[in-house]
């Protein structure tokens, strides 16, 4: 059984690589999926504290920067699993075995990590090939400069990319 990692996320690039692989389910019933959603890191806002000279404010205040990134986080992966709902919805209509679709959400600590992680998944969970839109993940624009695809081919070794225009 051929095994496709779909990239994820919001954007309409997101659902047209969605609607490209529901489109191979029906032509192709015995095709398993992981649709995989990335978080991006915390946004730089969140990433360091203010600090203060007093031990105990300084405590305090790192506190309440662990709390804002945790709420952030919690927002992220909510907002994350709506989206691969969806993917799995529309996979499902088109004929997917719901057996057969796995799902995964990684926490990236830098955005230049996006390529390996996607990669690492395609790897564990035996995919053969890594079908994402062509702007996919717009918040790691400024680090790939629209060249993601490229970034991931340089480390799929045997592993087939299919960038959905």
């Amino acid at each position: 059984m051929n095994k496709i990692l779909l990239a994820v996320d919001d954007s309409v690039a997101g659902d047209k690589a969605v609607h490209h692989v529901a489109g191979m389910i029906q032509s192709q019933k015995e095709l398993a999926v992981h649709i995989f959603h990335a978080i991006g890191p915390v946004p730089p806002a969140l990433r360091e504290s203010r600090g203060a000279e007093d031990p105990r404010e300084e405590k305090v205040i790192e506190q309440e920067l662990r709390q804002k990134q945790d709420s952030w986080r919690e927002k992220a992966k909510t907002a994350a699993e709506a989206i691969i709902k969806k993917a799995r919805l529309a996979l499902e209509r088109a004929g997917a075995n719901p057996e057969h679709i796995s799902c995964s959400i990684p926490l990236l600590i830098h955005g230049e990590d996006l390529p390996n992680e996607m990669v690492k998944a395609a790897r564990e969970t035996g995919s053969d090939r890594i079908v994402l839109g062509r702007n996919c993940f717009p918040w790691i624009k400024e680090i790939f400069a629209d060249h993601l695809d490229e970034e991931i081919e340089k480390s799929a070794n045997g592993i087939s990319v299919s960038v959905i225009d």
